[in-house]
């Protein structure tokens, strides 16, 4: 636990993702791929200073016709602080995205 309050914070991130063509045929070409690098710094009253940062990548599959997808992450990164040693941060995770269309006129046949 941090035993001084927050005096002042940074946050950055760059990504780049790639988004399938809206009306592609075979699951290769459906899929959505994306990488990234994030970085946050703490400076606390102390004047200990925290700091993080990581990079991330993905992949995600679409499926339905409205958007729905399914993505794997995986993030590695690091926390240090002064008086404490580098630790690593490894984090897997699974989304499920499902859409659903509201408020779309039917048309009557």
């Amino acid at each position: 636990p941090l035993s001084s309050p927050v005096q002042q914070n940074w946050n950055g991130a760059l990504h780049w993702m790639h988004y399938p063509k809206e009306f592609s045929k075979g699951w290769e070409s459906r899929l959505r791929y994306s990488v990234g690098t994030y970085g946050s710094g703490y400076t606390l009253q102390s004047g200990e200073r925290l700091i993080e940062g990581g990079f991330t990548s993905g992949i995600g599959i679409k499926f339905g016709i409205t958007d729905n997808s399914l993505d794997f992450n995986y993030s590695f990164g690091w926390a240090s602080a002064q008086q404490f040693h580098k630790s690593t941060i490894q984090k897997f995770s699974l989304h499920i995205n499902l859409s659903d269309i509201w408020f779309v006129k039917r048309r009557e046949i």
